[in-house]
């Protein structure tokens, strides 16, 4: 342009009172393609890898950011301002970055790992409160053939939404396992309502031993068991003396207390396998499975005595009350040659009924005292099976 105007200047203006000089605009065109040619070989404004490489780096969703040596960027894309506002010739510090974030347990080994470059790749999340970013800020090396460090490349990847859905998981997950536990809470709740519920069932809830019930159907269910494998076993019936007298003296509450206070003294000297169950109204029954008679007899000592040692103390009551009990004790053997099958009622009623008659004879020679069935075999029951009694 600047020749075009002079040759206009100097050869149409003023070309009365000067020379024509020729050529000034064919001069000018000529100095002005040298100039595109050198501009175009300098910074390769045709390049096509060159423009590839732009158009694909800033295709790339992850913020790219390039330092040479001296930590000064040399090459960014678009998606890099999402993370951080930084321009090609700007000077980059990591740690001043670091310090705008909130960052994980690892903060220090990462900024280890970057100064000492001696790892391909370190990486490290990163929250941004003012962006509300979450991103994975990743950086390794740059070397050259001779591995001589030329530089860093960053890539910033943004994980906001995995983050978010990610938190929503755990948050659904707690609200489930909250949801379990209060379910596991409901069944344990209704586990233990129904143990109470059959502990109610199997159970005197004056006495908490076990009710008669709850000893017919333990001796329906072992009482065959036990003929076949031709074990032994005792039952103790015992009844609290006087017990009427009790009642009539000090009232039906001292004597629910007496019923009671026997119960715990009885539970207190026999063994762990023994049961022992509220037969009705003051009588006892215990039943020791694998008991023979002799030990039987013993167990049935150490009843009466804990019974006749135990004072009751009622708050009403000046002078503590003793009772006694009668005991009668029935032991059988072998059951191997009695077929009970289908005739469990009948046995069992059968043997209560004999096991009642010592109780009786234990009251009718003076009370709180122990008296075994007969030793001689027991007569047949109705089904003309025979028990023997040891």
């Amino acid at each position: 342009m600047a020749f075009a105007g002079t040759d206009v200047i100097l050869n149409v203006v003023l070309q009365d009172f000067l020379p024509i000089i020729p050529g000034l605009t064919s001069l000018g065109m000529f100095i002005t393609d040298l100039f595109f040619v050198f501009v175009i070989t300098r910074y390769k404004v045709f390049d096509l890898v060159t423009i590839a490489h732009e158009d694909i780096i800033n295709t790339i969703p992850h913020g790219i950011l390039v330092l040479d040596e001296e930590e000064s960027v040399i090459e960014t894309n678009r998606a890099l301002h999402l993370f951080v506002d930084i321009e090609v010739g700007d000077t980059f510090d990591i740690e001043t970055l670091l310090s705008s974030v909130r960052t994980g347990d690892n903060l220090q080994h990462f900024i280890a790992q970057y100064k000492l470059r001696e790892t391909d790749l370190s990486e490290i999340e990163l929250f941004s409160e003012q962006r509300n970013l979450h991103f994975i800020l990743q950086t390794s090396p740059i070397f050259d053939a001779k591995r001589i460090p030329l530089g860093h490349i960053f890539i910033f990847r943004d994980v906001t939404q995995e983050r978010s859905l990610v938190q929503e998981l755990n948050r659904q997950n707690e609200l489930l396992h909250e949801q379990n536990r209060s379910l596991d809470r409901t069944r344990l709740d209704l586990s233990l309502a129904n143990r109470r519920l059959e502990e109610l069932a199997l159970t005197d809830s004056l006495t908490h031993c076990y009710n008669r019930y709850y000893l017919t159907q333990r001796l329906s269910q072992e009482l065959n068991a036990t003929a076949e494998q031709r074990l032994p076993f005792s039952l103790i019936l015992f009844d609290i003396d006087f017990f009427k007298t009790i009642n009539d003296r000090y009232g039906h509450v001292a004597g629910d207390e007496v019923l009671y206070r026997t119960a715990q003294a009885v539970k207190q000297c026999i063994r762990s396998t023994d049961i022992l169950a509220r037969y009705g109204g003051e009588e006892f029954m215990l039943y020791l499975p694998y008991t023979n008679n002799k030990t039987a007899k013993k167990i049935a000592e150490q009843v009466r005595y804990a019974v006749e040692s135990n004072m009751v103390h009622l708050e009403q009551l000046v002078e503590p009350i003793s009772v006694t009990v009668s005991v009668g004790v029935l032991s059988i053997q072998d059951l191997h040659h009695v077929q009970i099958g289908e005739n469990m009622k009948e046995y069992l009623n059968f043997l209560f009924s004999e096991v009642d008659k010592p109780l009786y004879r234990a009251k009718k020679n003076g009370r709180n005292r122990v008296e075994l069935a007969d030793m001689t075999p027991l007569p047949d029951w109705p089904f003309k099976q025979s028990a023997h009694n040891n």
